[in-house]
C-alpha cells in the first residue's frame, strides 16, 4: 500500500538565479603577484603544493603566471579581454 502524499515536503529542485550558471574565477593582478611571490619564497618540501591547494589552483596556472611574469613583467599578469585575436582576417 503506498504512502499518502504529503503537502509539506516537495521533491522538486528549483534552481536559484545566482546558481543558474557556474562563473569562471577571476584573479586580479595583485592576487596573481601575491601567489607568484609566495611560490618563489617557498623553500621547504611540499610548500608550493600546499599553496596551490589553499588557493584552489592547478600547477599549470602557476606555471603560466610565472612565464607571463618572465616575459612581460607585472604587466603580463593583467587580465586579457576574451574574444578573437586582433589582426586576423575573417578569411583565415
Amino acid at each position: 500500500m503506498p504512502k499518502p502524499a504529503t503537502q509539506t515536503q516537495t521533491t522538486e529542485v528549483i534552481a536559484q538565479d545566482e546558481n543558474d550558471r557556474r562563473q569562471r574565477r577571476r584573479f586580479t593582478r595583485e592576487d596573481k603577484l601575491r601567489i607568484v611571490a609566495e611560490a618563489e619564497r617557498s623553500t621547504e618540501h611540499g610548500a608550493i603544493a600546499a599553496l596551490l591547494r589553499r588557493e584552489g589552483l592547478y600547477a599549470s596556472q602557476l606555471a603560466t603566471w610565472r612565464e607571463q611574469m618572465r616575459a612581460h613583467g607585472k604587466a603580463g599578469l593583467e587580465s586579457k579581454t576574451p574574444g578573437p585575436k586582433t589582426g586576423r582576417s575573417a578569411q583565415s
